[in-house]
């Protein structure tokens, strides 16, 4: 059986991120994140539910995102507002060509 990552990203320093998406917490999915960070990748898993969920266990870091449901919709339900940026400047940073 093959299981594909909803998500990687190289990056030019530092070690590669893994991300999945999903709105259960199948052990399948955990074993796979456990086994891309036991490969040297940060392991994110984001997590959408009606209920708080346990963590996953490290490295694996979660990103727990709680919804409402309503005649099969789901919505966001609204936390914490995001912190304030660093102050990068993203308009005179550079992209270097991280595939080539």
């Amino acid at each position: 059986m093959h299981s594909y990552l909803d998500l990687a990203c190289a990056r030019p320093d530092g070690s590669p991120v893994v991300i999945e998406v999903d709105h259960n917490t199948r052990q399948r999915t955990l074993d796979k994140l456990q086994a891309e960070a036991a490969a040297g990748r940060i392991a994110i898993w984001i997590r959408w539910s009606q209920r708080a969920l346990n963590p996953a266990t490290d490295p694996v870091r979660t990103v727990d995102v709680t919804v409402a449901s309503r005649n099969g919709l789901h919505s966001r339900i609204l936390g914490p507002a995001a912190p304030e940026h660093s102050g990068f400047d993203n308009d005179s940073a550079e992209q270097p060509d991280l595939f080539g």
